[in-house]
């Protein structure tokens, strides 16, 4: 898997292949839960709930 589908900023993180905001910064409390999520987004299960990214991607989203 591409760790890489995705891209975190002041505002949150986005999905790289559609541009979706995939958890925006206000619903992160400190860095851990930045940390945490991040972690998930990298893991089997993290996905882009609106194309698909990283493995299931729907090109009528992007």
């Amino acid at each position: 898997m591409n760790d890489q589908w995705f891209s975190r900023t002041e505002q949150g993180f986005w999905c790289d292949f559609c541009g979706d905001l995939l958890k925006p910064d206000f619903h992160f409390a400190n860095e851990e839960e930045w940390g945490e999520y991040q972690e998930w987004l990298e893991g089997d299960e993290g996905h882009c709930r609106n194309c698909g990214a990283p493995d299931d991607i729907d090109p009528e989203a992007i």
